[in-house]
């Protein structure tokens, strides 16, 4: 398993975005992880401990719950339009593929802690 390009911004950590769409996901249909990219200029997507994706190309970063998907995958799985997903779980599901491509496990878990815990807070407001 190759490990994910890595970014560190002002303290925060970012990895690739590798996952398996979450709007498949929540639909139950069966999907494999996948690089994304900005659907504006086609940089690659990361994701920090901030709870943000960020465009390496652009530079563009929201808050994680304000993003939608359109799966590179199954393309008409949102009906061809980009779909936020409003289930955490499913969002969280996705995101546990990067936990195994960091190249390292532990400081893994309190990265993943720290975004999880971020998604909660962006939920809540």
């Amino acid at each position: 398993m190759e490990k994910l390009k890595s970014l560190n911004i002002d303290g925060v950590e970012y990895f690739q975005l590798y996952i398996s769409c979450p709007v498949c996901l929540a639909k139950g249909l069966p999907t494999t992880p996948s690089y994304w990219y900005h659907a504006v200029d086609g940089g690659e997507v990361y994701i920090g401990d901030n709870g943000c994706y960020y465009c390496k190309d652009c530079g563009f970063k929201d808050i994680i719950v304000n993003w939608a998907y359109n799966c590179p995958i199954h393309p008409g799985a949102g009906l061809g339009e980009y779909v936020k997903v409003d289930n955490l779980k499913h969002i969280a599901e996705a995101l546990s593929i990067i936990g195994q491509m960091t190249g390292n496990p532990r400081g893994t878990i309190k990265w993943m802690r720290e975004v999880l815990k971020k998604l909660e807070e962006q939920t809540e407001s």
